[in-house]
């Protein structure tokens, strides 16, 4: 670390750091709750205001919060909202020069404030600052260090299961994760929060892609994604298995970024790959049968019937383009990890070695392509 940034993060809590609106969203989340605030009250950067989203919770999380901490502000909603519009409703009450989106079933690091705002006042283009995130049972293995977006428009978590001592230098990401992120409050603004084109077809499932959809188009927007790897979280983190509703958000999200977020010449040249992984994509829907196919399709009708939707979103998105997309596809990275689709058979390891060896070929010429 420099001694600027040093000085920075020991002196940021009385200076020109700005004060931080913690938002947290929580659903039946009580006993989790406890452990997060108890973390969020002991930060050694104390200008924060924590903001928690009681999203239809019937374990008593409202009185809870109200009694033990009430300093807290405190937003009641009658139902589950879910990940996007919960966080959404908690985006309004903030105050503060940067919101911090966490999890509830989080515990935070004594100085995690303090580095995460150190690093976006370094610059004044640091848009998004991710966190090194461990387990929360195994402290010595990762959970996510930001996330990787790979230019078909499909994210993975970045570092998982990896020791805890990798990834130790500040780095320029594509996308964070959306357990904990910090970002400031005038860009999220400008941005429009968590765009709600994601609530445009109910995919069964809560969240669709719109953080790493927010980090996209804040890089298209001139601004950087960090990361702070002194920034400590701890993520009870649970595996979810694959399920129809989790495809079909998937693949929805997927085609929305790619669709909204990259230039018109880009998609042109991203044809072959994005016509390789939606055959992909079918196969695997019609492998599984049921519930996936019936997912699959959902989306593609959808996508049919809304062209003219799609390219009003189009132009609505592109007028923040101060990047081209040359510059974002840099940070993106050139393979996917198919565990996240085929779990981990025998198999997997020889489609892995084809998938990198296809996508990381294509990417170089896409490199070469787009400007």
């Amino acid at each position: 670390m420099t001694p600027d940034l040093e000085n920075a993060i020991r002196y940021t809590d009385q200076t020109a750091g700005g004060k931080v609106s913690v938002l947290i969203l929580a659903h039946n989340e009580r006993n989790d709750l406890a452990v997060c605030l108890a973390s969020i009250v002991s930060q050694t950067y104390s200008n924060h205001e924590i903001i928690v989203v009681d999203a239809g919770s019937t374990d008593g999380t409202a009185t809870f919060v109200q009694r033990e901490y009430p300093q807290v502000k405190l937003l009641v909603s009658a139902e589950n909202l879910g990940y996007r519009r919960g966080n959404r409703l908690g985006f309004k009450a903030a105050t503060g020069k940067y919101v911090l989106v966490l999890n509830a079933d989080t515990e935070v690091a004594p100085d995690c404030l303090a580095h995460l705002v150190a690093v976006g006042e370094e610059d004044s283009k640091v848009g998004l600052v991710a966190p090194k995130i461990l387990m929360f049972d195994d402290r010595e293995r990762i959970n996510e260090v930001g996330n990787t977006l790979h230019y078909s428009g499909m994210c993975n978590s970045r570092g998982m299961g990896e020791p805890a001592s990798n990834y130790v230098q500040p780095e320029t990401l594509a996308a964070v994760s959306g357990a904990c992120f910090i970002v400031r409050r005038d860009l999220l603004e400008r941005l429009g929060g968590f765009a709600e084109v994601f609530d445009l077809l109910d995919t069964g499932y809560h969240s669709c892609a719109e953080e790493y959809d927010l980090a996209w188009r804040a890089q298209m927007a001139g601004y950087h994604i960090r990361f702070a790897p002194q920034a400590l979280v701890y993520h009870k983190y649970r595996a979810k298995p694959m399920t129809g509703p989790n495809f079909c958000t998937l693949e929805f999200g997927r085609w929305m970024v790619v669709l909204r977020n990259f230039e018109t010449r880009t998609l042109f040249w991203l044809a072959p790959v994005l016509l390789f992984v939606e055959t992909g994509m079918w196969a695997y829907a019609i492998a599984k049968g049921g519930d996936w196919l019936r997912a699959k399709w959902k989306v593609a009708v959808w996508l049919a019937r809304n062209v003219s939707t799609l390219r009003k979103m189009r132009r609505r998105v592109q007028t923040l383009r101060a990047v081209r997309d040359g510059v974002i596809l840099r940070r993106m990275s050139p393979t996917i990890d198919v565990v996240y689709v085929v779990s981990r058979r025998r198999w997997a390891r020889w489609l892995q070695a084809v998938i990198d060896r296809v996508f990381g070929a294509y990417y170089n010429l896409l490199l070469r392509l787009v400007k």
